[in-house]
Formats: C-alpha cells, sequence, structure tokens
C-alpha cells in the first residue's frame, strides 16, 4: 500500500494540481516548493538558511500535505530528524509556526509527544514514523524549507 501512495504522491508532484516556478533544488507540491536540506543545522540557524533561499521552515498545513512529506522523507534515509517550522519557546505547550506566528491547527503528534521541557522545536521523527517530536533546538538536524503558494510562482 506504501508503493502505491508513494507512486501516486511522484504522479501528483510530476502532474499535479498546482505547477511552480521553483528555485533549483526544490521539490514542487500542490503550489509550493520544498528544499530538503541535506546538512544539519540547529533549529534558528536552519531557519536562517531557510530565509537565505527566500524560504521559511517549512508549514505543515494538513494531512496531504504532511502525508507528502512523511512519503519523501522515507526516500531520504539514513537522515533521522527534520527540523519544521514549529515552536513552544514563548510559550511552553502553546506551538506557533514561525513564519506567520499562528497556533497549529493540523498536528501529527507521536503518541509519546511533545514531551515538553527544554524541547521547544519540532521535528518530523523517523523513528516515529516521521510523526512530529519535539527536540531541544540547539540540536544539529536535517531541515525542510518552504515557499508556500502565496509565495511561489504559480505558473498553470
Amino acid at each position: 500500500m506504501n508503493n502505491i501512495f508513494g507512486l501516486l504522491l511522484l504522479f501528483m508532484t510530476l502532474t499535479g494540481c498546482w505547477a511552480t516556478n521553483c528555485q533549483d533544488n526544490f521539490l514542487a507540491f500542490h503550489g509550493s516548493c520544498y528544499l530538503f536540506g541535506d546538512i544539519q543545522l540547529s533549529f534558528y540557524e536552519a531557519e536562517h538558511y531557510c530565509n537565505q533561499h527566500d524560504a521559511h521552515l517549512v508549514h505543515v498545513d494538513d494531512s496531504l500535505e504532511g502525508d507528502f512529506l512523511k512519503e519523501h522523507l522515507r526516500h531520504l534515509k539514513p537522515f533521522d530528524l527534520w527540523w519544521m517550522g514549529l515552536t513552544d519557546e514563548i510559550a511552553e505547550g502553546h506551538f506557533v509556526w514561525t513564519d506567520d506566528n499562528t497556533p497549529a491547527q493540523y498536528t501529527d503528534w507521536h503518541a509519546s509527544q511533545p514531551n515538553g521541557g527544554v524541547e521547544d522545536c519540532v521535528v518530523f521523527a523517523a523513528y516515529f514514523g516521521f510523526q512530529w517530536g519535539d527536540l531541544d533546538c540547539t540540536a544539529k538536524e536535517n531541515f525542510i524549507c518552504e515557499i508556500q503558494s502565496g509565495e511561489a510562482e504559480v505558473v498553470g
């Protein structure tokens, strides 16, 4: 079943509902462009890296986007953890997106997460099947940048 879903997502990516004019090394899906960072940085360094590429750490809007990202991450092993742009650094337990400071409406937490403490930033975690977990923001991990449809040039 995973292979069928993966092929469907690949087909949607290549022919999809949206065509975008993405920068080199960015992957298009449903009107957004994604860059899967192949270096390990802290949460803050990763956000800065994304900003330098006119992007931000990924903001996951719904299960369709989340499933696409998880399926793509499954093919990028051996990397285990991937930063997204979600944090509760300002108020413990109140997770907001760094790109627009809005509370998370959609989440995909693993059953044991978030577990609080000094873990204020959020990752896709391979050991949770790429469900979400919280982590210390200073940890060096891979990351996903996004240029959302409102920021990407839609060409179709």
